[in-house]
């Protein structure tokens, strides 16, 4: 089934600058699809626009085999769930424990359903120890543990990660890798980390300048250098032994 249908959209900020031009592509119920693409290629407006944060100046974005009207808006932001680049954007409550369940007593639910997602998000994410620690006194990749952590506790069909190795040292980003390896939820990973996408993801689309140059099966295209090059990429470093 398809979870995102994105239809010809196109999209400029306010000063003019042309972000997204003409995209059309599928999200597919169950796989991990990575955006690739150098910094300024579109893909953090990508997301933004899935997620309805921003609106398309033309085209549309179909979710679930219906147009995002305010209703299916609604519907779809109840079951997808964005990690954002920057973890300080999402962790802003005392605790690491209080921020991971803003998001389900949102929901409405009991404090003890709260406390049950709130454990199970911790435990899914290996930072139960954090759990009484304030974001602010956390490293980076503890601050993006956290903020995936909030986003499993509200148990969602899609997620949307945007940079989520960014920064993080090889630990942590190994832990991150793995914890999204054996996630069950469909997942669109915006990143210029190939390996990553190598490890994790089924298929790959690659922009450049706000356009889709290819979309397939990993590895494909992530083994032609002067195909990647021409992207403002490099073949994945796992690669380049063999590519070289």
């Amino acid at each position: 089934m398809k979870v995102f249908e994105i239809e010809n959209i196109c999209y400029s900020y306010p000063d003019g600058t042309k972000a997204l031009n003409d995209l059309s592509f599928s999200v597919y119920e169950g796989e991990i699809l990575g955006i690739a693409g150098a910094n300024g290629s579109g893909k953090s407006t990508l997301l933004m626009l899935m997620m309805g944060c921003l609106s398309p100046l033309h085209g549309k974005i179909i979710y679930e085999g219906e147009k995002l009207s305010k209703q299916k808006l609604m519907i779809m932001r109840r079951e997808t769930g964005i990690l954002f680049q920057d973890p300080d954007d999402q962790l802003f409550l005392p605790t690491v424990w209080e921020d991971v369940a803003f998001g389900p007593r949102n929901l409405g639910l009991t404090e003890e359903e709260v406390a049950l997602r709130v454990n199970s998000a911790l435990r899914d994410t290996g930072i139960e120890a954090l759990a009484n620690k304030a974001p602010w006194k956390l490293s980076g990749g503890e601050k993006t543990l956290a903020a995936l952590a909030g986003l499993f506790a509200m148990r969602p069909k899609t997620l949307l990660l945007d940079e989520p190795t960014s920064g993080l040292d090889p630990k942590s980003r190994r832990e991150l890798i793995n914890i999204i390896g054996r996630t069950k939820n469909t997942a669109v990973i915006a990143t210029h980390d190939l390996d990553m996408v190598m490890d994790v993801c089924q298929r790959v689309v690659i922009m450049k300048n706000g356009t889709i140059e290819s979309d397939g099966k990993v590895p494909g295209v992530l083994t032609d250098r002067e195909f990647m090059a021409s992207c403002g990429l490099e073949i994945p470093l796992s690669l380049t032994s063999r590519f070289s």
